[in-house]
């Protein structure tokens, strides 16, 4: 954004609204948060940052950097640690399903010292003993102006860190969402270890949602194969579909509550039943947090034969 010319006929007050819209501006161009270097170079005056962090119209994450306070917290934090937003934290960024948790993932250069708090720039950050962040010191050549780690390096990170499951989720939903198509992937995976890049032949792409990736590959991996959206009748499309009758159905995070939606899953179901499947659903806390009692159930209807 080209740096607006102020002449010396605007009052003061107007000057220095011209010139923080301009910040803001530039700002919000480079993703949130910019070096002061970019920002000097744009032509701002270090007396004109200082006031625009007095004010509270930037933000100062810490020394040589500044954002716009409505910033994702995550790049924020990050830059305050001293990296940028990496692995599953990238993910959700780069607009992608990911494992759920807590913890800020930041990649930082291999040998950077002086680490600091994600939340309080004046404290040391012991990455031993603070589970609020995950570093990933991988040597990859990222420029420390970047506030995101790049796709690709995102995906390496995933999988080098998460659970198979978990990671194959993340992988479906960048094919999904059309990010990449498999035989990109394949080729970005010829990059990593080969205990990561064996998880390519479980990748599928038509998954819907993160939870039901988890529970496409936990099922397969149990023995019990199943197909990912299925359609039916022309008219339904089934989350996983174990042989050729038994439909199984997962909720995401959130219940619906509304009326219409209630009665709308449920004249799904009935039309389904008609048609001669046999339907179980789950929700996200069970397959994540209580997989053993999901699995018995599946296993114990295939064993009745009621998947056939």
């Amino acid at each position: 954004m080209h740096r607006t010319t102020v002449t010396h006929r605007h009052p003061t007050g107007a000057r220095h609204a011209v010139r923080m819209q301009t910040v803001r501006g530039v700002l919000a161009g480079a993703g949130g948060a910019a070096t002061r270097q970019v920002l000097l170079r744009s032509g701002f005056s270090p007396g004109l940052l200082a006031r625009l962090v007095a004010t509270g119209e930037i933000v100062r994450p810490m020394r040589g950097w500044y954002a716009i306070p409505e910033s994702h917290p995550d790049l924020i934090r990050s830059i305050r640690v001293g990296g940028c937003v990496a692995c599953v934290s990238a993910a959700r960024l780069h607009g992608l399903a990911a494992a759920p948790g807590d913890a800020l993932h930041v990649w930082v250069k291999p040998g950077s010292g002086r680490l600091r708090d994600p939340d309080d720039r004046y404290q040391r950050l012991d990455p031993t003993e603070d589970a609020r962040v995950v570093l990933h010191w991988d040597a990859h050549d990222i420029h420390r102006s970047r506030l995101v780690v790049p796709l690709e390096v995102c995906l390496a990170q995933v999988v080098a860190c998460q659970q198979g499951d978990l990671a194959i989720a993340t992988l479906d939903s960048a094919v999904h969402f059309r990010r990449l198509t498999l035989t990109s992937l394949r080729m970005m995976a010829t990059t990593w270890p080969s205990t990561s890049a064996s998880l390519l032949s479980e990748v599928d792409g038509r998954a819907e949602s993160f939870i039901e990736s988890v529970l496409r590959v936990r099922l397969r991996r149990a023995g019990i194969p199943c197909e990912a959206q299925v359609p039916v009748a022309g008219r339904f499309r089934l989350d996983l579909l174990v042989g050729n009758r038994l439909a199984i159905e997962v909720d995401g995070y959130e219940t619906h509550h509304e009326r219409e939606q209630i009665e709308s899953d449920r004249a799904r179901e009935g039309a389904l039943v008609s048609l001669g499947f046999r339907i179980l659903r789950f929700t996200y806390r069970q397959v994540m947090y209580d997989w053993q009692t999901v699995l018995d159930t599946i296993r114990a209807c295939v064993e009745r034969g009621e998947h056939l």
